[in-house]
């Protein structure tokens, strides 16, 4: 007697697919740029329609008087994007020459990029 499976005709990916490196760091390039792109636009058209000038709201950040693991930790959200998206772009810059397509290096490479940026944030904090 013939079983019959009964599959969904389109699937989600999530209960299809172990997840895996290769995806998440696709997904955190893509994360990372739409978030820097979105921050930027945000920064730059708050700052240019408030009054006074950068320096105004500089001092006034300063005068809050934040602890320095507030600051610490402020600094490593803000660095590790873009050394997280700096190292993953210059990766799929190899990938335009056509090497680094196999498996093991591709998985090498992914989290040299995740620890790398974590990296690169934790001493540009420090500075």
């Amino acid at each position: 007697m013939k079983r019959i499976l009964f599959l969904v005709i389109s699937p989600h990916v999530m209960y299809v697919f172990r997840w895996q490196l290769p995806m998440n760091t696709s997904l955190m390039h893509r994360i990372t740029g739409c978030a820097m792109t979105t921050a930027l636009y945000v920064f730059g058209y708050t700052i240019c329609l408030l009054p006074g000038d950068y320096i105004t709201y500089l001092t006034m950040v300063k005068d809050w008087s934040l602890g320095p693991a507030l600051i610490t930790s402020a600094k490593f959200i803000l660095a590790y994007p873009l050394a997280y998206h700096a190292i993953n772009g210059a990766r799929h810059l190899g990938w335009d020459t056509g090497k680094g397509f196999d498996l093991g290096t591709i998985y090498k490479t992914g989290w040299f990029a995740f620890i790398g940026a974590a990296v690169i944030a934790a001493v540009a904090t420090q500075l």
